[in-house]
């Protein structure tokens, strides 16, 4: 995925290890990932939480 989100780290979306933080946290945007690599997550995520 690293190189076709354009993300400056390699980088990875772990959906079975979900956590919440708050958004104080944050600080500022970093990127804008692809509608495809957005609907990949929400694959994963409906297969995790078997939605």
């Amino acid at each position: 995925m690293y190189t076709q989100s354009k993300l400056p780290k390699a980088s990875v979306i772990n959906v079975s290890q979900i956590i919440t933080i708050d958004k104080s946290f944050l600080s500022e945007k970093v990127h804008t990932l692809a509608h495809e690599i957005i609907a990949q997550v929400d694959d994963g995520l409906k297969l995790v939480l078997k939605l």
